[in-house]
């Protein structure tokens, strides 16, 4: 365990002091989310550590510089786990990086997203003050949800030094199956079928013709599903690298996410994509032609947290800019937020 808290606001302190911008960093796992600029590196990769851990009180509070992996596997020691699934690239992505973006996982459009399981936080702010919010249980929580509001804001508002996180147990069993389907809207709503009859769904993916779909819960319940619903067995690990954004789904490529405002038909995009999360998300393959998608995104009113588009969206910008003006007056933290 290391605490780097004194140093990290000592260096903020000098930075303020000498107009310096710095830009929030941890392992560096999102590196094409960057923006080049002149910035100096907070780098919170050697901040980390589980600061304190009940698996009775199902409450985890661990250093923003914690990888996402060393944490998930102190959990699963005790049975238990983040079941928002937090986007955990190659492996490399800190708990901090992960609530700078806010990306969920497939879980979590049933289980909940990272941002509800968020209890509390130690912030380091813009004027070099460590700040507590929140704290270890759910009554806690009240007034101004300063924690929630820090998750997805990319670094632009403050750091995040610690947080506390309510954890779940593991499911007894998971099971996957694939379903051949080149109309990924009728596969969808062969996924929305699903839970109208609360079938115990935690995962939906839709990719070149197949449909994925895994679903989590006690043995005895899961093992009619296969001969009820039919497909073939897959390994669950197709999950896991759909999180990681490993080889043969996004690998090598920035992965843009947009917010789907409108029928998936509207959306006019030669390129590779995954609808996640029983298709309330699309992941697109950007490759080269990064300005086209965005332009696509900006044409079709869907919100790209990569780039900070917010179309047809005005009040909303117009809340992200009081607020960054509220928590960072002198611009200290500079606009390309926290790749960690």
């Amino acid at each position: 365990m290391s605490d780097r808290s004194s140093k990290l606001a000592e260096k903020v302190r000098a930075a303020r002091d000498a107009g310096q911008a710095l830009h929030i960093r941890g392992n560096g796992s999102k590196h094409w989310l960057e923006t080049p600029d002149q910035a100096s590196t907070l780098s919170l990769a050697g901040h980390q550590g589980i600061v304190s851990y009940d698996p009775t009180e199902l409450v985890v509070t661990v250093r923003a510089g914690t990888p996402i992996t060393e944490l998930e596997q102190a959990l699963a020691e005790q049975g238990q786990m983040l079941a928002c699934e937090p986007v955990n690239v190659a492996g490399r992505s800190t708990i901090g990086g992960a609530l700078a973006l806010g990306w969920s996982g497939p879980r979590s459009a049933w289980a909940g997203t990272l941002r509800d399981f968020v209890l509390g936080m130690k912030v380091l702010t813009a004027e070099g003050d460590i700040l507590s919010f929140g704290g270890q249980v759910m009554k806690n929580v009240a007034g101004y949800d300063v924690s929630r509001l820090l998750v997805g804001s990319r670094g632009g508002l403050a750091a995040v030094l610690e947080v506390s996180l309510k954890v779940l147990p593991l499911p007894e069993q998971e099971l996957v199956l694939s379903f051949t389907n080149d109309d990924p809207l009728a596969a969808m709503r062969r996924v929305r079928e699903w839970e109208g009859q609360s079938l115990p769904l935690s995962g939906a993916l839709w990719q070149a013709g197949a449909l994925m779909v895994r679903f989590s819960g006690r043995t005895t319940a899961l093992s009619h599903l296969l001969s009820r619903l039919g497909g073939e067995a897959r390994d669950a690990v197709v999950f896991q690298r759909h999180r990681e954004l490993s080889a043969g789904l996004l690998a090598g490529t920035p992965p843009l996410r947009l917010y789907r405002q409108r029928p998936l038909s509207a959306i006019a995009l030669d390129q590779d994509f995954i609808l996640d999360h029983g298709g309330r998300l699309l992941w697109a393959r950007a490759g080269g032609d990064l300005a086209t998608l965005m332009a696509a995104a900006n044409a079709h009113a869907v919100e790209s947290p990569v780039a900070g588009v917010q179309s047809g969206n005005a009040v909303t910008q117009h809340w992200h800019t009081a607020l960054a003006k509220a928590f960072d007056p002198q611009g200290l933290w500079a606009p390309a937020g926290e790749a960690a």
